[in-house]
């Protein structure tokens, strides 16, 4: 439930750069029940996971940390490399 603080992202990005090949490139959805998300950022996709929907956003890893500082307010609730490693 919830998103990660910044803190934790900071500490396991260091971990999952080390195993892609592609830490410029991921997906990043973000489950779309919070009320203020379409309105702060522009999703490329929707995804739907049992009963849950969430707008998918293209960006590095360090997108993760400037969704959760502002950008789109949330931390992306999945996060996956386009190498899926």
């Amino acid at each position: 439930m919830g998103g990660l603080p910044v803190e934790a992202v900071l500490e396991v990005l260091p971990v999952l750069r080390r195993h892609t090949t592609t830490p410029d490139l991921c997906y990043l959805p973000i489950w779309d029940g919070y009320g203020d998300i379409e309105d702060t950022c522009s999703a490329t996709a929707k995804l739907q996971v049992g009963r849950l929907g969430y707008l998918v956003y293209r960006g590095g890893l360090g997108s993760v940390i400037e969704a959760a500082r502002g950008y789109c307010l949330h931390v992306p609730n999945l996060w996956w490399p386009q190498d899926r490693a």
